[in-house]
């Protein structure tokens, strides 16, 4: 299906909503591969964000659908980057054959965005692993500007800042702690220029003394990760099983090839 709007799009790209995205060449090559490895179209729909995310994957049967929003962007790089991103979730799972999550019940929306953190805090390191071998654009630089004003909001003890997200305080404590995981991850994993390790250093000072029963679950979900590979699949899966197990999700969700 090609999309008329846009001259970079390719035959498997498709943008719902009549949107013309202008994404560059190299984008396109790789979203091009990702539905050549998966035998699936990828469909990126333009919608409102509820959770002020500026986009996200979703499963499907057939296809690689992605959910933007783009008032949430700073740049075109930061779209292009977030659209990559996601495509690569489907790629995770479907080309590569890496575990997703199974529900064992009908979830509440309190319940299904908790899992959806755990999912993206753990599998979000193989896919900006990937896309960092892939050469493709990593764009940060969103992470740390909000960082940064978490940082002024711990200081305050202020979990108000996090009513964008949610105004439920059991899912705003764990975002907080996901958020800890997240830099932590970006500080260990990755290689950073020394203003955003500062950023990092300085967050998670404040975090640890603002906030200690948040960080002693990111603490603890830490651990867990440093036990692992997080590139090897069947690593993976038990990751995202221990991780479960932590978080008291093992009655709602299961990992599953």
């Amino acid at each position: 299906m090609m999309n008329t709007n846009n001259r970079y799009c390719g035959d498997k790209i498709t943008v719902i909503k009549d949107k013309k995205l202008d994404l560059s060449h190299k984008v396109v090559d790789y979203l091009n591969t990702i539905s050549e490895e998966t035998e699936r179209d990828i469909h990126i729909s333009i919608r409102k964000s509820m959770n002020n995310m500026p986009a996200s994957f979703t499963m499907d049967t057939d296809k690689i659908i992605i959910y933007i929003d783009p008032s949430l962007f700073q740049s075109k790089k930061h779209m292009e980057f977030s659209i990559c991103h996601e495509a690569t979730h489907g790629r995770l799972i479907y080309s590569l054959g890496f575990c997703s999550p199974r529900k064992k019940r009908l979830l509440n929306s309190v319940e299904a965005q908790e899992i959806s953190l755990i999912v993206s805090m753990i599998d979000d390191i193989p896919v900006n692993k990937i896309l960092e071998n892939e050469g493709l654009p990593y764009f940060i630089s969103y992470f740390f500007e909000t960082l940064n004003r978490e940082t002024r909001a711990a200081k305050k003890r202020d979990k108000k800042y996090y009513y964008p997200f949610s105004e439920d305080n059991y899912l705003i404590s764990r975002f907080m702690t996901y958020r800890y995981v997240c830099s932590w991850i970006h500080l260990n994993l990755f290689e950073l220029d020394t203003v955003y390790v500062n950023i990092i250093k300085k967050y998670q000072r404040v975090f640890q003394n603002s906030y200690p029963s948040e960080y002693e679950l990111a603490n603890r979900t830490i651990d867990i990760i440093q036990k692992y590979d997080f590139l090897d699949k069947d690593e993976h899966f038990n990751l995202h099983k221990e991780i479960y197990a932590l978080w008291g999700l093992t009655h709602l969700v299961e990992p599953s090839y």
